[in-house]
């Protein structure tokens, strides 16, 4: 498997963890367009990312460009409309994301650059909880609407 990744930063920024990753870095150069061929890869995390970048669709545009048919499109740590943790960051005004979501709006967004959703969900440190502990019951108690993540697999489309 081979693992290639771009950010604003700087390839010195985090070296060891390129290092260990053996990741192929490249720095972007653009707001939107990736430095990447159609068609270049079978799968794409998208972890953090699309409340920072200056246009979300535009973004998934690209991440399609690039992804093969049928390649899938993975996101994580996506703000939360309804996350009490965004409700106290703006609050206590700690950087607080500019773009929140909801899961209708994320499978909008999804489905109107293409892309087909196979999963749309919460992502919370809940999940993390054992099954035999005593607040393993939170996960099956309706609060991941609360929570601070939103998390999607979706598969490229044939189409765009």
């Amino acid at each position: 498997m081979e693992v290639d990744g771009c950010d604003v930063f700087e390839a010195d920024e985090y070296p060891v963890f390129f290092q260990f990753a053996r990741l192929r870095y490249q720095r972007l150069r653009d707001t939107v367009r990736l430095p990447y061929a159609d068609a270049t890869f079978d799968a794409v995390v998208a972890s953090g990312v699309l409340e920072h970048v200056p246009m979300d669709y535009e973004s998934l545009k690209e991440i399609y460009r690039v992804l093969r048919p049928e390649g899938s499109l993975v996101v994580t740590y996506l703000p939360n409309r309804a996350s009490v943790e965004e409700w106290s960051r703006r609050r206590r005004s700690r950087e607080p994301h500019v773009r929140l979501y909801s899961l209708s709006g994320l499978r909008g967004l999804l489905l109107h650059t293409g892309f087909r959703p196979l999963v749309i969900g919460y992502q919370t440190r809940l999940d993390a909880l054992r099954e035999n502990s005593p607040l393993a019951w939170l996960r099956f108690s309706g609060i991941h609407h609360l929570t601070a993540c939103l998390c999607a697999i979706a598969s490229r489309t044939a189409y765009l």
